[in-house]
């Protein structure tokens, strides 16, 4: 690909699509799930970040496959309230803060 070249609008970059990245807490009583979703990897990838954020925060988490507009979608799950450490994270791996959206 050229880097002078024009890059159409559904083109994906930097490891995510042009939408927004989501992020937000489910709490059910005490308990809190942290839930990341829109960040458009491949599986590998997610699961090796997937890795990285459970050994750095001591938490548990997985990964879904949630079905929204009749398409399947993955999703990260953390135990634990994790909302400012995962955008920090994002951050880190260089998507651009306008990106990340947090929810409720």
């Amino acid at each position: 690909m050229n880097p002078f070249e024009q890059v159409p609008g559904d083109v994906v970059l930097n490891n995510f699509e042009l939408n927004k990245i989501e992020i937000w807490c489910e709490e059910r009583g005490r308990k809190c799930i942290t839930h990341v979703y829109g960040w458009n990897i491949n599986d590998a990838d997610l699961k090796e970040h997937l890795k990285n954020i459970k050994s750095k925060r001591g938490c548990n988490g997985c990964i879904k496959d949630v079905d929204k507009d009749d398409s399947l979608i993955k999703v990260l799950q953390l135990q634990g309230n994790h909302k400012e450490y995962i955008i920090e994270y994002l951050k880190n791996q260089g998507i651009d803060e306008e990106i990340i959206k947090l929810k409720g």
